[in-house]
């Protein structure tokens, strides 16, 4: 009977496949770091983009109901927010839909409308980079008083 060949190993080459194996593990574990950020930046987009839709609505709605009576717009311009005494239901509709939201009302002689809501979330009035910033969405329309 023969003898089954034997390879021989030089001692050099022992321990090669636990450094390959160790090496692919340090670059699945990087390619499962920059996934979960990744991913964390398109949450953070999404919430963004979530408010700019509201801020949409809101600013919609108010110059919607400034529609409704163009010969008294005048008297509807300022700034609304929850925080007023009194707040008229567009300061209350603004920060029940988006973080410190608040809504400017700025009508000109002319009888143009602009409408600017206004929001920060509370990470971002926390953190210091952010301080003073609030994001805006603006909305600018002609009033039509000729049909009145």
């Amino acid at each position: 009977m023969r003898k089954p060949l034997r390879i021989a190993r030089r001692k050099s080459a022992r321990g090669v496949v636990l450094i390959e194996a160790l090496i692919s593990v340090l670059i699945f574990t990087l390619a499962i770091i920059g996934l979960i950020s990744v991913q964390a930046l398109v949450i953070k987009n999404n919430t963004q983009n979530g408010y700019r839709a509201d801020a949409t609505t809101v600013a919609q709605r108010v110059l919607s109901d400034i529609q409704l009576d163009p010969v008294n717009a005048g008297t509807k311009a300022g700034t609304y927010t929850a925080a007023v005494p009194g707040a008229n239901q567009w300061g209350k509709f603004a920060s029940t839909t988006l973080p410190s939201g608040q809504v400017v009302v700025a009508v000109t002689a002319a009888k143009q409308v602009t409408v600017t809501v206004s929001w920060i979330s509370a990470a971002e009035m926390q953190s210091k980079t952010a301080a003073g910033y609030m994001h805006t969405y603006k909305l600018e329309a002609q009033l039509n008083t000729n049909d009145i």
